[in-house]
């Protein structure tokens, strides 16, 4: 009585949903599984169906008369993620089955579903009869694939621009060194040798300058000394000569000790005696990589002293630089190994030109001081 005056209670609301007034005053289990949207199935244990409701003709397209008595399988081409014996299996250890089924409807439309098997057993605990429940997911799927496709294909142009980028900061940095070189090369060739020749012509004058003018000559022979120094010192910084004619190992060692005077950091290095020469490109990577590190250890680091080791086997060259200051900020340590970014044009400089030698580039830092290692594979 209580249930009836629900559905009376329900039958006089005017904008009741019809779908409401049908539970409400259905008993009837079958009118209940025809009012779903899903395919729902009985079939028994030969998978011959016994049971379909509305929803199953909706999706697939064959009424309750031409199904019944047959393999649903058959009858749908099902394609199982897994041997029908395997479902089997699982049906029989635990109950239930669910995965995603793709179906073929009468009209010869792909329908991926997802799909839930539940075995009913007798009294006895002997199979009887199975319960497939079935969802149509063919647009979702469909969109998927489709969001996996252009995901595909952005990876693929980001990838393209990648390496792009990467072979353009290549050149560019092919092209500074080439610019460097060429400007040292004139500042020692024409800006020293005019320094020089102004400094001889000065000093052939001194003859002719009365004694109350000397002290004004002598300095500016001084002021030529310094320009000719700094000339000089400028040059061998932008590309020094000891590079090309000695290698690396000389040009290292020259450079450190030019460091060492003029920023007052005690250097300790550690090369070896017969390195030998290494290909023009990996030498000077190394060099501009050990200049850039040093300039980042004078400028950031409040470092008193550092080490530089480099150190060669039969497959790769491996130059490290290590200080002990202040050591980087986590976080930009960590945004530069996770994106390359916050860590400056000289870090995203030094690790191109490793990557370019297919090399390794890494960099260990925190409050006892910061390491920087490049590896680059050198054919014996």
């Amino acid at each position: 009585m209580a249930n009836q005056g629900v559905a009376r209670s329900f039958s006089r609301d005017a904008d009741e949903p019809s779908f409401l007034r049908t539970v409400t005053q259905s008993p009837d289990p079958v009118e209940l599984l025809n009012l779903a949207s899903d395919a729902i199935i009985v079939c028994s244990t030969d998978r011959r169906v016994t049971f379909w409701n509305s929803g199953a003709t909706a999706m697939y397209g064959w009424g309750v008369q031409e199904v019944l008595g047959k393999n649903v399988h058959e009858l749908l081409n099902t394609t199982f993620p897994e041997s029908r014996e395997s479902v089997w299996h699982a049906l029989l250890e635990y109950g239930v089955w669910d995965g995603e089924l793709t179906h073929v409807a009468k009209n010869g439309r792909r329908i991926v579903v997802t799909s839930k098997h539940v075995l009913q057993k007798n009294e006895k605990g002997r199979p009887v009869r199975i319960l497939e429940i079935n969802r149509d997911i063919t647009n979702r799927k469909s969109m998927e694939e489709e969001l996996k496709r252009s995901q595909s294909e952005l990876e693929k142009i980001v990838d393209q621009r990648t390496a792009a980028l990467r072979h353009l900061s290549s050149q560019l940095m092919h092209i500074q060194d080439a610019e460097r070189r060429r400007i040292a090369r004139e500042l020692h060739d024409s800006v020293g040798q005019y320094l020089t020749a102004s400094k001889i012509e000065l000093k052939s004058l001194g003859c002719h300058v009365a004694a109350e003018g000397q002290g004004i000559l002598a300095n500016l022979q001084e002021y030529l000394d310094r320009s000719l120094r700094e000339t000089r010192t400028l040059s061998y910084l932008l590309h020094p000569p000891l590079l090309d004619e000695a290698g690396l190992v000389s040009a290292i060692s020259w450079y450190v000790e030019g460091f060492a005077q003029r920023s007052g950091i005690k250097a300790e290095v550690d090369l070896p005696g017969d390195l030998g020469r290494l290909p023009e490109a990996i030498e000077l990577a190394l060099f501009r990589i050990l200049q850039e590190s040093l300039t980042n250890v004078h400028r950031h680091s409040n470092s008193s002293r550092v080490h530089i080791g480099l150190f060669r086997s039969k497959q790769q060259v491996t130059l490290a630089i290590r200080d002990f200051g202040f050591g980087m900020p986590a976080q930009t340590l960590d945004a530069f190994h996770r994106k390359g970014g916050n860590g400056g044009v000289g870090l995203a400089g030094m690790r191109e030109r490793v990557n370019d030698l297919g090399g390794q580039f890494e960099i260990k830092s925190n409050q006892n001081g910061t390491l920087v290692s490049v590896s680059i594979p050198v054919i014996a």
